[in-house]
């Protein structure tokens, strides 16, 4: 009995499996590129419309510059 129950559920923790690692590396790569400094979806920020929403801080510093 238990070993029927076990075969009917394989696919079903593979599927599982995969989605969680899936996940996992997604999460991973987010914190990596967090720590190099790298920020949003990797585009060049002159032509992105938010680009005010990453960079506030910088624009604040360069007001003060002058």
């Amino acid at each position: 009995m238990l070993l029927s129950t076990f075969t009917i559920h394989v696919p079903t923790v593979i599927i599982t499996a995969i989605i969680i690692v899936a996940f996992g590396a997604i999460v991973v790569n987010g914190i990596c590129r967090h720590r190099r400094g790298e920020r949003g979806c990797g585009c060049s920020c002159c032509q992105c419309p938010n680009s005010v929403l990453c960079h506030m801080h910088n624009q604040g510093e360069e007001l003060k510059k002058p």
